[in-house]
């Protein structure tokens, strides 16, 4: 017998239970019957196939309610219909706040067993598709995702462990690309809070005349276009957490709101005169230097103080160290599974590259390096010239003691493999052979790339 249609039927009335057993059987579930409490007890602790139980609320020896108690105590899953008759409805009613889903009043029709009955099995699996897609969420965002051995992300993992016992507020540092909301994420998914919403927002993303709308809610008619009304994402994500990226980017006037509401607990809509009050945590990010910022004029002092009682800051991926390796195999053993096949083996040069390159885009742009090597089927060996052009470039600059300011400059963003040629000739005094090893590339490749314009 399968727990997915699975059925008992716990009736004292022996004709009762072989109408039951033969209305669903018709339907096609599977059932099992028993007389009394104690055999139902007897039958769901040693049988775990049930999802669903009639149950008589006048049994001999031992009463519905207190079987229902019993019930719940051994799986609190199963989903207890209550059969009675009419004289007994309140009792029936009053059993719903022990635990039962719902009740039928004898005599019932077929199709209204069978309606009550399909009802429950829906909600089941409504809610193991639920706890799998929560389960699916707490691995895709657990600790376990987030690499790191240096101790810069160990002091990240130990504040980590910390923000997620609470609701405090939080304030997440770190160049774009280092997985702040990454990190947002997993505070969230294993804290008390995990089954409750997570809902993020981009402050810089939105226009300063609807950011406040879409934080805060508006009532219809607020404003041309509010044809109705909006709870707002504070509302929308209550009991859960919110959160706020580029905290910096939102407007100075909207910041004083803000702070009213992480004051109050409460949030007015817009255009509204009502406060709703609120329960959300608020983990906020930017990529900003906090202090600049509040010189600037771009952060207000209080709202910075009251969103940083915990602030975690995430390292540049270029002061990590050998998590830039650790990382390069996590990435390498998750695009196996996507390409079919497992990466070669890295050449000397390329770990040399990898962990002397600044890295601008952080591990984004790792995680896309090391896809490009299976893009490119790199089955046996993985060599210098599978990487990006710029990339050898500011290593090879490195090596020949230039400043490091000037390196910093080589980007893909600034540079076409033809300036980066120039470059290389201007360090090597107009030096071919100098220039092309600086690139790690061949002297043919270079006299190529100088005449591309």
């Amino acid at each position: 017998m399968t727990q997915e249609q699975a059925i008992l039927i716990v009736e004292d009335d022996p004709a009762m239970r072989d109408t039951c057993t033969r209305m669903l059987s018709k339907a096609g579930y599977q059932t099992a019957t028993v007389g009394d409490g104690e055999s139902a007890l007897a039958k769901i602790g040693s049988d775990s196939c049930y999802r669903v139980v009639l149950l008589d609320l006048k049994l001999p020896r031992m009463s519905g309610a207190v079987v229902l108690e019993k019930i719940k105590e051994l799986d609190s899953e199963i989903r207890v219909i209550i059969m009675t008759g009419f004289a007994t409805v309140k009792g029936a009613v009053q059993t719903m706040k022990l635990g039962a889903v719902d009740y039928l009043v004898k005599p019932f029709e077929k199709d209204e067993l069978l309606a009550v009955v399909a009802q429950q099995f829906r909600i089941g699996e409504l809610e193991d598709r639920v706890e799998q897609l929560q389960t699916e969420l707490r691995g895709k965002y657990g600790f376990d995702n987030i690499v790191g051995r240096s101790k810069k992300m160990q002091a990240v993992f130990e504040s980590i462990l910390s923000a997620r016992k609470n609701k405090a507020n939080v304030l997440i540092t770190g160049e774009s690309g280092t997985g702040k909301e990454l990190v947002a994420r997993a505070i969230h998914y294993n804290s008390p809070l995990s089954n409750e919403p997570f809902i993020a927002i981009n402050c810089a993303a939105l226009p300063e005349l609807l950011i406040e709308s879409e934080l805060f809610g508006h009532v219809k008619g607020a404003f041309t276009g509010a044809a109705k009304a909006s709870e707002g994402l504070f509302r929308a994500a209550g009991g859960g957490t919110i959160f706020l990226d580029e905290i910096f980017d939102m407007p100075v006037d909207t910041q004083v709101k803000l702070l009213r509401v992480l004051q109050e607990r409460k949030v007015r809509p817009v255009g509204g005169l009502a406060e709703t009050p609120i329960d959300v945590r608020v983990i906020a990010a930017t990529n900003r230097d906090s202090v600049e910022a509040m010189e600037k004029g771009q952060l207000r002092k209080e709202l910075y103080y009251r969103l940083s009682v915990l602030t975690i800051h995430l390292p540049a991926l270029r002061d990590r160290g050998d998590d830039i390796l650790l990382l390069t195999d996590r990435f390498a053993a998750k695009f196996a599974e996507t390409y079919g096949f497992t990466l070669g083996t890295l050449e000397q040069g390329v770990i040399d590259v990898l962990t002397s390159y600044s890295w601008p885009g952080h591990v984004r742009e790792l995680e896309n390096i090391v896809e490009r090597w299976f893009v490119l089927e790199r089955k046996d060996t993985v060599a210098v010239t599978d990487l990006p052009a710029h990339m050898v470039a500011q290593t090879r600059l490195k090596e020949h003691r230039v400043d490091p300011a000037y390196i910093e400059t080589v980007t893909p963003l600034r540079d076409s493999e033809y300036a980066l040629a120039q470059r290389a000739m201007e360090v090597a005094d107009h030096n071919k052979t100098k220039a092309a090893n600086m690139l790690g590339i061949s002297r043919k490749k270079l006299y190529k790339l100088l005449k591309e314009k």
